[in-house]
C-alpha cells in the first residue's frame, strides 16, 4: 500500500492510499531432454505425459505439448497425446526428435528426445539360381557360386544350409 498526501495552494491537505501489487512476470517452462531405446524396424510409442514428467514450470503452470519435429533417423507422428517415432527401414544407431512445451501463458521451451535404435539381425535375401547340364551328366555347383547373387544387409557371412526343388532330377548338398 502506498499512502500519499495532497496539498492545494490554500493549504488544504488530504490523504489517500493506493494498493499496489507487484506481479511476478511469467517464467518460461523448462523442458528437459529425454532418452529412449527401440529396436531396428520397431516403432517407439511414448505418451506425452511420460515426456512431460521431467519438465517443469517455476510458476506451477500446467504444461502441454504445442509443437514437435526435427526427427532424424526416422519419422515422427504426434496424435491423441502420443508420440510415435518409427525408425527408417533397417536403420540402427542414434536418432532423435524434438518437442516444445508451453505453460499456456506465453512461455515455451524445447527438449530433444535421443533415441538409441539397436540393431537386429535381418534375414539374408537369396536370389534364384539356374543351371543346366547334358542328359545323364551330374552338375556340380560350388556353394560360392550359389551364394554369389545373394545378399545380407548386415554383412554376415552366408552359407548354404539346404537345397531342394530340383526339376527332372535330384539334388544333394555335399558339405565336404
Amino acid at each position: 500500500t502506498l499512502t500519499f498526501t495532497l496539498t492545494d495552494k490554500e493549504g488544504d491537505v488530504t490523504r489517500a492510499s493506493v494498493g499496489l501489487t507487484v506481479a511476478q512476470p511469467n517464467r518460461a517452462p523448462v523442458a528437459t531432454d529425454d532418452a529412449r531405446t527401440t529396436a531396428e524396424d520397431t516403432a517407439l510409442v511414448i505418451p506425452a505425459a511420460e515426456l512431460l514428467a521431467n519438465d517443469g514450470d517455476l510458476d506451477g503452470d500446467a504444461l502441454s505439448v504445442t509443437g514437435f519435429g526435427g526427427a532424424s533417423g526416422g519419422t515422427l507422428v504426434y496424435s491423441g497425446g502420443t508420440f510415435t517415432f518409427t525408425p527408417d527401414a533397417d536403420f540402427n544407431g542414434p536418432a532423435s526428435f524434438t518437442y516444445t512445451v508451453s505453460d499456456g501463458k506465453g512461455g515455451t521451451d524445447t527438449a530433444t528426445v535421443a533415441v538409441s535404435v539397436t540393431p537386429v539381425n535381418d534375414a539374408p535375401v537369396a536370389a534364384g539360381d539356374t543351371a543346366t547340364t547334358a542328359e545323364d551328366t551330374p552338375l556340380v555347383i560350388a556353394a560360392a557360386d550359389l551364394l554369389a547373387n545373394d545378399a545380407d544387409i548386415d554383412g554376415d557371412t552366408l552359407s548354404v544350409t539346404g537345397v531342394g526343388g530340383a526339376v527332372g532330377g535330384t539334388v544333394a548338398l555335399d558339405d565336404g
